[in-house]
């Protein structure tokens, strides 16, 4: 459990005292580095543990999908240092949970903070990206744009079905339906 004895927004990193602000913005940086390679779900963020993380000799992690079904799948360096960084100022501030990701209780981190943490980096982004504005984007969004941009790079229609966890190629293929009309 974290201790500050007032808690403020804590998705919110520039309204923290300092060191939450670190712990908080680490985290938050995890899961944009999450939703952009792998692509994952929100309940897969959710349900990570530290245990399905490989960051020694491959930057790779295990991720449990819908059906428990597992997948291990490769993350961008930049997500590997983040998530190394998280860890790193969570074990500075005495913190120890299996879970990855963790609510201002020190607790797992739940859907509707997730969505929270997606809503306000959206919102902060605004300023830098005015197209954004009105625009409804949701961590699912992030999920798609990979789905896309693998389908734009020429990416196998299989191993896009592998990187997201799909069941069934159709799921894959509206994907590639929508790349072929852009």
């Amino acid at each position: 459990m974290l201790t500050e004895s007032t808690r403020p927004d804590q998705s919110c990193p520039e309204s923290l005292p300092g060191s939450l602000d670190a712990l908080f913005g680490a985290r938050n940086a995890v899961v944009r580095g999450m939703f952009a390679c792998p692509g994952a779900r929100v309940q897969e963020l959710v349900d990570l543990d530290l245990g399905d993380i490989e960051l020694d000799r491959l930057n790779q992690v295990t991720l449990t999908g819908k059906g428990r079904k597992q997948r291990i799948v490769p993350i961008w360096e930049e997500t590997a240092n983040a998530i190394k960084h998280y860890l790193e100022l969570r074990h500075q501030a005495g913190i120890n949970s299996d879970a990855l990701l963790l609510n201002a209780r020190g607790e797992r981190i739940t859907r509707f903070g997730i969505n929270y943490i997606t809503e306000r980096s959206v919102r902060k982004a605004e300023r830098d990206c005015p197209s954004l504005r009105g625009r409804h984007v949701t961590a699912h969004t992030f999920r798609h744009t990979v789905a896309l941009q693998m389908g734009q790079s020429n990416v196998d229609i299989f191993a896009i079905k592998e990187m997201l966890g799909h069941a069934d190629i159709r799921t894959t293929s509206k994907y590639v339906e929508i790349n072929i009309e852009i």
